[in-house]
């Protein structure tokens, strides 16, 4: 591919390579609208180490696209910059959209699941997990948490029903000591 969009991104790549931020960015602001410039210029606000910039860049390009994996690449943005609860709200909205396609849908679910299973908050990683699992049937990990999350709760049966009707095969250490 060639064109104004494409030199523009790598010449603000090279700029950014040489610590030239400010230009690098001037260079692509012409193109804004273009998904690609935009996630390049949440990457040159990291290489520059200005969270709060990397922040701003989020927000607007949050209200400004309906792009859902752009939204999904903003919610981890936000992590990075250690805005975990604008993340977690934006996962949220990604995960119960219906109109998002399943992958993205799955991820956020993924992330939500994973940071409610890391605060040991295991009645909502079953909830996450059970709703993912409706989302993405054939996603295996969505009914190996939602089982995790069960035997954390002390509710053997139904987490050995959960991997009983996933006829799930234990592919790790972790989910092999599980069926133990």
């Amino acid at each position: 591919e060639t064109g104004p969009v494409l030199t523009a991104l790598l010449k603000a790549r090279w700029l950014a390579g040489h610590r030239r931020f400010p230009e690098a960015e001037r260079e692509l602001m012409p193109h804004y609208d273009e998904p690609r410039v935009q996630h390049s210029l949440i990457d040159i606000a990291f290489e520059e180490g200005d969270e709060r910039k990397v922040a701003r860049r989020v927000e607007d390009l949050l209200d400004r696209t309906p792009d859902y994996h752009v939204r999904l690449a903003c919610a981890h943005a936000l992590s990075r910059v250690g805005r975990r609860d604008e993340e977690r709200a934006e996962l949220e909205k990604l995960a119960e959209d219906g109109r998002a396609p399943v992958s993205v849908r799955a991820t956020a679910y993924y992330n939500l699941t994973l940071q409610a299973h890391e605060a040991q908050r295991y009645r909502e990683v079953a909830a996450l997990a059970g709703a993912w699992r409706d989302v993405a049937p054939d996603d295996t990990r969505a009914a190996w948490s939602l089982a995790q999350a069960l035997f954390r709760l002390g509710d053997f049966d139904q987490a050995y029903r959960t991997l009983e009707a996933d006829e799930l095969a234990p592919r790790t250490l972790g989910q092999r000591q599980l069926l133990a």
